[in-house]
């Protein structure tokens, strides 16, 4: 939708055009009009297609062995080796490599986020799909977070190496999914992977609220 835009370039040209007596003056009417209408549905145009690709990425890739409603461990080193251990199955991944993976990038930069949110996450070789974990700490643990709040929800998300926008966009819409204090609420409060299912589709999804 952005490259078909027809903007001042293609104006400019059909008015030589004209000049020159190369097109009649209908056609460079008509080129005027689809220069005007196909640059002003060029954004509304991606913004559709963009949400329509990433709505529900966040349920999508979640499975019910993925869901750990009770999450042991109080570092983040061991919560993310236990989400690690049920997400390397559907990864087709070794639990070991998959939690070095998600610990070196950790290492990097710390994934809290903020009320009481963290997402660490990697990108891996050979991975085809993303696979996304979600595990429920009671006691919460630090992930560095700005705010200084322990992460009582952790979303792992590993996806594959070479698609760097599927995890920018998997990474946005678990945010703005977890944003709303009443979906927090209600995924903390979740108990099997249908409670959570439904949390998760009561929360905004990409293009919602503008």
């Amino acid at each position: 939708f952005g490259m078909n835009a027809r903007g001042a370039m293609e104006m400019a040209m059909a008015f030589v055009a004209l000049q020159y007596r190369i097109i009649s003056e209908e056609l460079f009417v008509a080129l005027v009009v689809m220069a005007l209408a196909t640059s002003a549905m060029s954004g509304p145009a991606m913004r559709w297609l963009v949400g329509r690709r990433t709505r529900r990425l966040f349920l999508a890739h979640l499975q019910p062995r993925t869901f750990v409603p009770i999450l042991a461990g109080e570092d983040r080193t061991d919560v993310i080796r236990a989400l690690a251990r049920v997400a390397a199955p559907a990864a087709g991944l070794g639990a070991e490599v998959l939690s070095e993976a998600v610990l070196a990038r950790e290492a990097i930069m710390p994934t809290g986020v903020g009320q009481g949110i963290a997402i660490p996450h990697a990108r891996m070789p050979g991975l085809v799909a993303p696979v996304v974990a979600l595990g429920l700490s009671n006691l919460g643990v630090d992930f560095g977070a700005p705010d200084g709040e322990l992460a009582r929800l952790v979303v792992l998300v590993v996806t594959p190496e070479h698609d760097d926008l599927i995890q920018i966009e998997l990474l946005a819409e678990i945010a703005r999914a977890l944003q709303q204090p009443e979906t927090r609420l209600a995924v903390s409060h979740a108990r099997s992977f249908e409670d959570l299912a439904d949390a998760l589709r009561g929360a905004p999804h990409p293009g919602a609220g503008g």
